[in-house]
């Protein structure tokens, strides 16, 4: 099976607080590649990462660099997570 993405447009956000606002109102579909640190009265994770070897790995550490889908992380950010460094979206 052959998957295809088609990308309508790629966007520049001109805020971490502009995207997170299309975020939560549903309007973004797509993936960010972005960092992302936990509130500190959270003790279990919503957002992955990759472990050494491999596996998925739901750990309180700031995630940096990560990629993730955009249910992922509108779920994050409804649970408190702050979005710091914004690097790149790809709406599709």
């Amino acid at each position: 099976m052959i998957m295809l993405w088609v990308v309508r447009n790629i966007k520049k956000y001109d805020s971490i607080a502009n995207l997170e606002k299309y975020f939560l109102q549903g309007e973004f579909t797509g993936l960010v590649k972005c960092d992302v640190e936990r509130p500190k009265n959270m003790f279990r994770a919503v957002l992955p990462t990759k472990g050494e070897n491999g596996r998925l790995v739901f750990n309180l550490y700031p995630k940096i660099k990560e990629v993730y889908a955009s249910p992922e992380l509108k779920l994050a950010l409804e649970k408190g997570y702050k979005e710091n460094k914004n690097l790149q979206c790809l709406q599709i």
